[in-house]
């Protein structure tokens, strides 16, 4: 198995070199105004980062880049973020956490700012997190104000909101072609906003530029597998105060497992990452002698993986995927029998990593793992017993992730 093991492990480490998020084209602006073209790591915006990793075109390192030595980056014609010193309310929207003043609570800082839209009027967002959200607007090259929402207290049953961004819209963008009425229904959002500033844009001769993020989207982050498999095994068991007669060694004994793997995919991660928990019952059968007598092992296991799944797409519904995981054994009272009437109980629990190579479509999945070696009988002070495993898994989802689907933001 030994050598299988390696050509394994080598693989695992060149899918390893794949493993990492997109790049894109793209470019950054430092804070002398000096601009750099480079791939740039594209990564989920909801959190300003604190640094980005670029790859310039005459080194094949890869670089960090603190954003607080950033003035602007450009993705391509997805993205481009600012960064400047605004206005921010740092009120919460959280509904125990409401005030009962309806001004916002300004501070000035230095944050980034999603660029939406670019035209007469220019559209921005600033978010940490999946609930704090601001937008803001320019009229072309002036100053950048924010659009003012607030959430508040009346009296201590009743909710208002400060919707003052409307009234702001009205005054300083208004667009005589709509409404009072369709003011009044503008929401606090990023697609009612686009489209305002999108209406408002085209009454004039310069050009727009909608930055829109192609982003995949799920109803349902889980997955559920039933996964059937059968397992290659070596086991070497030694006393390391006994003669050859107590050692023997099985090399490749094949045996078979059961289990159901549970995965929440994870959507910081561009829907690429998941974690994964899989109880699964295992078994085997050893059967073997040594010079002078035959020896056996029934092993019965129930193990439990717990770790994490990374996926490279090769399609729309085709991936190839990495995965490690901790697995935990719990012993089902197992025992190594010697002809000669020696009795050896098996550890009630073991612990051992394991790292897997799979593929996946959108009904079944097949992965092989790797279980690192352990000792099936660290319960006895000079009795070894070392327990490697490989195995071939095959899975059918019974419950499947919503179909993936791009959209543009």
């Amino acid at each position: 198995m030994k050598p299988f093991c390696t050509t394994f492990f080598v693989l695992i480490v060149s899918f390893l070199g794949f493993s990492q998020e997109d790049f894109k084209q793209g470019y950054f602006i430092n804070s002398e105004g000096q601009r750099f073209d480079a791939l740039i790591k594209d990564i989920l915006w909801d959190y300003p980062p604190e640094s980005i990793t670029v790859k310039l075109p005459d080194s094949q390192n890869l670089r960090e880049v603190l954003t607080k030595d950033i003035r602007e980056i450009g993705i391509g014609s997805e993205a481009k973020m600012i960064f400047k010193t605004v206005k921010v309310d740092k009120s919460s929207s959280e509904t125990n956490k409401l005030n009962f003043d309806e001004a916002p609570d300004f501070s000035t800082e230095e944050v980034m700012l999603q660029v939406l839209i670019e035209g007469k009027a220019n559209l921005y967002k600033y978010q940490k997190g999946k609930s704090f959200i601001r937008f803001y607007f320019s009229d072309g090259n002036g100053d950048i104000k924010p659009l003012i929402y607030k959430k508040y207290m009346a009296n201590e049953r009743q909710i208002k909101e400060n919707d003052e961004y409307r009234r702001q819209l009205w005054r300083e963008l208004k667009n005589n072609d709509l409404s009072v009425n369709y003011y009044n229904n503008i929401l606090y959002r990023e697609k009612d906003l686009i489209q305002y500033f999108t209406k408002y844009n085209l009454k004039f001769t310069e050009p727009i530029k909608v930055y829109e993020r192609e982003t995949k989207h799920r109803l349902s982050p889980i997955e559920i597998s039933i996964r059937p498999g059968i397992t290659i095994s070596s086991l070497d068991v030694e006393n390391s105060l006994a003669n050859n007669n107590r050692l023997i060694s099985y090399q490749n004994t094949i045996g078979y497992r059961l289990g159901i793997n549970i995965s929440y995919k994870l959507p910081f991660t561009n829907n690429k990452g998941a974690m994964f928990i899989e109880p699964t019952f295992s078994w085997v059968n050893f059967e073997g002698e040594n010079s002078y007598q035959i020896i056996k092992l029934e092993y019965t296991s129930v193990e439990m993986l717990m770790g994490g799944r990374y996926h490279i797409p090769l399609s729309s519904n085709n991936s190839i995927f990495l995965s490690a995981a901790a697995v935990i054994k719990l012993g089902l009272g197992s025992t190594i029998q010697y002809e000669s009437g020696t009795v050896l109980e098996t550890s009630d629990y073991n612990f051992t990593p394991a790292l897997g190579l799979g593929y996946e479509n959108r009904n079944f999945n097949i992965e092989i793992i790797y279980q690192f070696p352990h000792n099936l009988l660290h319960n006895y002070g000079f009795w070894k017993g070392t327990k490697t495993s490989l195995e071939l898994n095959v899975g059918y989802k019974i419950k499947k992730a919503s179909k993936w689907h791009s959209t543009k933001n």
